[in-house]
């Protein structure tokens, strides 16, 4: 009676622990590479981006390149960090939709 016991306690451990790891896998992230870039074409032309606006909060920003410097068009062209511009327009080149939301694509 002990070993069937422990045979029947052995068959339930194995079903939980398969059922778990079949969630998990379920509900694990896609991978990084299988997503679809947002903007599929910056990457390729990240030199010739001449300006980014953010708006948000009820107040705009935009930031203008005049040759190698960057300039926040609001304060009057002062300068910009290039180096944290250029990450930004990076950051935005690899931006990836993480699910759609609809099947039309006009939205």
């Amino acid at each position: 009676m002990r070993r069937r016991n422990l045979f029947i306690l052995a068959g339930i451990t194995i079903a939980v622990v398969a059922t778990a790891v079949a969630v998990s896998v379920l509900r694990a992230p896609r991978q990084f590479a299988e997503r679809e870039l947002l903007f599929p074409k910056l990457g390729k032309n990240i030199n010739d981006v001449a300006g980014i606006r953010v708006e948000g909060l009820g107040r705009t920003i935009t930031l203008r390149r005049s040759g190698d410097t960057w300039g926040i068009e609001e304060a009057d062209g002062y300068p910009a960090l290039s180096e944290r511009v250029k990450q930004v327009v990076v950051g935005v080149a690899d931006l990836r939709i993480d699910s759609t939301k609809t099947s039309n694509p006009e939205l």
